[in-house]
């Protein structure tokens, strides 16, 4: 995750304090209007938690592109 976002989500670590399989994703809070459907803070927390494991871990920019670049051609275009 790029490091200025780093401070604005939260992981689920954080807020549950017991083991799941969705530890390492960001925790999604509960909006309770439309408006905060649209906030970055939600959405970019579903984004981020439904990319694959494997371009959530990479540190550079450049592979974090390439990654996602893969991913959404092979989910546009499967064989």
């Amino acid at each position: 995750m790029p490091s200025i976002f780093v401070s604005y989500f939260t992981q689920n670590t954080s807020v549950q304090h017991y083991n799941t399989k969705e530890k390492h994703s960001l925790h999604l809070y509960n909006p309770h209007t439309d408006f905060g459907k649209r906030l970055v803070k939600f959405k970019g927390s579903r984004l981020w938690n439904n990319l694959p494991d494997s371009a959530q871990i990479l540190n550079s920019i450049s592979a974090f592109k390439n990654s996602l670049q893969n991913y959404l051609l092979t989910a546009l275009y499967p064989d």
